[in-house]
């Protein structure tokens, strides 16, 4: 792997060659095949389910939290491969995963079969309870899963200083609620975690010394696999993407949490 540094900032360009990355992630796609079709299955349940709940709401409003959408498996086995080799071959440091808006567990289960190092831990926060409940019981018949899955609300889950790998795929509806989650987030991990967004909403991060964006190339077929960042250095947030007209977008239960956090910070455009 080679490490290129940008002369400009922070940010990381690592290449992988062809021997290191080629077939590392596709002796996992025949293991997980029958997940992908399991969690296609359990995400139209979900979204039944929503539709439902939403038919019986007479004021039909748009719901918060998306329901249960799962990354497409052979995506994320892809994902997940390049952050675990750039790990092994940069800090190799035990990792503690977290999946912020896990549905049934379907990343924890892809984490699990690609076994970052024999000292990691993958847990994930899931607000709905049942589909909370499903994924431990999914997870309790690998009897190497060590994990757990919190029943909790991810702008206000108070451990995130454990985890030192933090996934999260579309977990809110709301792109306002979920611009203040990233940031929230982004404030309270610890230096070193890496955060392994998708569709972003926030990008802070860019005028945001403390991150620097890490690049994961796959030099056999050209192309990025995908983009990470890293917390490398601690300190408070100087800027926010938000401003006091968002708060308007947002429901009224997280007002209290979205004054405290734009609260002196200048808003940066």
């Amino acid at each position: 792997m080679r490490i290129l540094k940008s002369k400009s900032n922070n940010d990381i360009d690592a290449k992988f060659s062809k021997k290191e990355y080629g077939g590392n992630h596709t002796k996992y796609r025949n293991q997980v095949y029958f997940l992908s079709v399991m969690f296609s299955n359990l995400s139209s349940y979900f979204r039944i389910k929503e539709y439902k709940k939403r038919m019986k709401n007479k004021n039909n409003n748009t719901p918060e939290f998306y329901h249960f959408i799962p990354l497409d498996m052979d995506y994320a086995i892809k994902k997940l491969a390049a952050i675990k080799l750039y790990i092994q071959k940069t800090s190799n440091m035990d990792v503690k995963f977290l999946d912020c808006g896990c549905g049934p567990g379907n990343i924890l289960f892809l984490v699990n079969q690609l076994a970052f190092n024999y000292k990691q831990r993958a847990d994930g926060i899931e607000l709905d309870k049942e589909a909370s409940e499903m994924g431990r019981a999914l997870l309790n018949y690998n009897k190497s899963y060590s994990g757990k899955i919190w029943n909790d609300d991810i702008l206000t889950f108070r451990y995130y200083k454990r985890y030192n790998v933090i996934y999260y795929y579309c977990p809110i509806q709301n792109s306002m609620l979920e611009a203040l989650f990233e940031e929230i987030l982004e404030d309270k991990v610890n230096k070193g975690t890496i955060l392994v967004h998708n569709n972003k909403q926030s990008n802070g991060y860019v005028d945001d010394s403390r991150f620097r964006t890490i690049r994961l190339h796959d030099t056999r077929h050209n192309y990025i696999v995908c983009n990470i960042l890293e917390k490398i250095k601690t300190g408070k947030r100087k800027f926010t993407k938000l401003s006091e007209k968002n708060r308007k977008s947002i429901p009224e239960k997280y007002h209290k949490l979205f004054d405290k956090h734009i609260k002196g910070l200048t808003v940066n455009r």
